[in-house]
């Protein structure tokens, strides 16, 4: 009995966790960009009245992208 070891779904599944990693912060950096734009201007923005509404939303973001890639580091499915 023969097993095949496929690992190419496994390393194009981390590929794709990868980008999704390094979208989720860039939407946390735009997240913060409005909200610094807010600050300056003292107008809200998409309705948002208070400014640390899009901190905690875009430390969210932060904290999902380096769960992500920990996980992706950790993951023993690269090592051949």
């Amino acid at each position: 009995m023969v097993i095949q070891n496929n690992k190419k779904p496994i390393i194009k599944a981390m590929k794709t966790l990868k980008w999704i990693g390094w979208v989720s912060l860039a939407i946390a950096a735009l997240i913060i960009l409005i909200a610094g734009i807010s600050l300056i201007t003292e107008k809200p923005i998409f309705g948002i009245k208070h400014a640390v509404n899009c901190f905690h939303a875009a430390s969210t973001f932060i904290l999902f992208t380096i769960a992500l890639f920990i996980f992706v580091y950790k993951c023993n499915c690269n090592k051949e």
